[in-house]
């Protein structure tokens, strides 16, 4: 996975990951995060291209919800797991846009 689009597929991925750490939804939308990020690696892993977009695109579909209850919450970060899972992808991209420097 070295050309030009799957490098601009690799630095949207590391995008969608950068924005996740930022990003406030609440707890029940993070639940189904983790698939999503094991996909994204096994994509990475595999060097295919439309699973890391897939996957990519999927994580980019996560946001917070327009409407909160009154009284209710907006959100709250990602929990402690899957920041974890995410910083390691982002690490994992990172490396690889040196690597392909």
């Amino acid at each position: 996975m070295s050309d030009p689009a799957t490098a601009r597929i690799r630095r949207d991925a590391l995008d969608v990951l950068q924005a996740l750490l930022r990003l406030e939804v609440a707890a029940a939308r993070w639940d189904g995060v983790g698939a999503i990020l094991d996909a994204l690696d096994a994509g990475l892993d595999l060097g295919d291209a439309d699973m890391v977009t897939g996957a990519t695109v999927r994580l980019g579909e996560i946001g917070p919800v327009r409407l909160t209850r009154i009284g209710g919450t907006s959100g709250e970060p990602p929990p402690p797991a899957v920041r974890e899972r995410i910083n390691e992808l982002i690490f994992k991209l990172s490396g690889a846009d040196e690597d392909e420097a």
